[in-house]
């Protein structure tokens, strides 16, 4: 299956976590080892938007947002990012 995107090889490419996981001698497998044809299948139809909403100790809320959808998603014109809180 072609990929629709481009991974970096390059050791200075890695996050944090992953220079942790390999100093504990964990295996690092490429981002591509996890796309599976189904779940490709998937996205193609489904092109779902991505949001989180957290809560901490405190009560204060943390909800970042992506409107361009889960991979390379368009954004439709005249779309603006809207936060509604529902509370009682």
């Amino acid at each position: 299956m072609e990929r629709p995107f481009s991974i970096s090889s390059s050791p200075s490419s890695r996050i944090p976590a992953e220079h942790f996981a390999a100093d504990q001698g964990l295996a690092i497998e490429p981002p591509a080892y996890f796309v599976t044809e189904r779940r490709y299948r998937q996205w193609q139809r489904a092109y779902d938007t991505v949001g989180a909403v957290a809560l901490d100790r405190d009560g204060h809320i943390a909800m970042p947002f992506n409107t361009e959808g889960m991979y390379r998603g368009y954004i439709r014109a005249g779309e603006n990012p809207q936060v509604f809180l529902f509370g009682h």
